[in-house]
C-alpha cells in the first residue's frame, strides 16, 4: 500500500480512471528516502497529497476534516529543520503526508466527532494530541485531515448520518 493510499488517496480520479502518471513516490519508505535525498521537501509532499486529495474526495467522501493550510504549515516546520532529522532515527516519518481517522488518533484544536452528529453539532474540538498522534507526529508525519468513520467505530461500514457515505475507491 502506497502512501497515497494510506491517506485514501491513491488508485482513482474523480472520473474513475487509475491511471497516475508518477509513482516514484507512492510509498512512505520511498517518499522518505526521497525527501531524505532532497529530492523532494516536505513542502512538495504535502502538496501533491493535498492535490490528490482534491482531486478524488468528491467521488470518494474520504476526508471530511480537510486542514490543507496547517498541514503546509506543518510541512513547511519539517522542511526548515536540518537535512540529517529528515531521515534520521528521530524522524523516520518526515514528510510523509497522513490522513487520521476520525476516531482515537485525537488532534489538538481539530475536529473529532467519531462519525457522531450530536458531537459534530456541538462543535467538540480536542484540546490535546493522543499519545497516538503524538507519536506519529513527532516521527515527522504530517496529517493533511481527518477522515470519514462509523458513528463511534460501531458498524463495518462507513455510513454516518453526519457526514454520509464513504465510497469503495475499488466499485467507482
Amino acid at each position: 500500500m502506497g502512501a497515497a493510499d494510506a491517506a485514501g488517496l491513491g488508485g482513482v480520479t474523480s472520473g474513475g480512471s487509475t491511471a497516475r502518471p508518477d509513482r516514484r513516490f507512492d510509498d512512505a519508505t520511498a517518499l522518505v528516502a526521497a525527501v531524505a535525498a532532497g529530492e523532494l521537501s516536505p513542502v512538495e509532499a504535502m502538496e501533491r497529497a493535498l492535490a490528490r486529495m482534491e482531486e478524488v474526495n468528491p467521488a470518494l467522501n474520504a476526508v471530511v476534516h480537510p486542514r490543507a493550510e496547517r498541514a503546509l504549515e506543518e510541512a513547511r516546520g519539517l522542511s526548515d529543520a536540518p537535512a540529517a532529522g529528515f531521515a534520521g532515527r528521530h524522524r523516520p516519518l518526515a514528510g510523509v503526508p497522513i490522513a487520521v481517522k476520525d476516531l482515537g488518533c485525537e488532534q489538538a484544536g481539530e475536529p473529532h466527532h467519531r462519525g457522531s452528529r450530536l458531537l459534530a453539532e456541538a462543535g467538540r474540538r480536542e484540546h490535546e494530541d493522543s499519545h497516538l498522534y503524538g507519536l506519529l507526529a513527532g516521527a515527522g508525519a504530517v496529517s493533511l485531515g481527518r477522515t470519514n468513520t462509523p458513528e463511534f467505530g460501531t458498524t463495518i461500514t462507513t455510513e454516518p448520518a453526519v457526514y454520509g457515505p464513504t465510497a469503495n475507491p475499488w466499485s467507482l
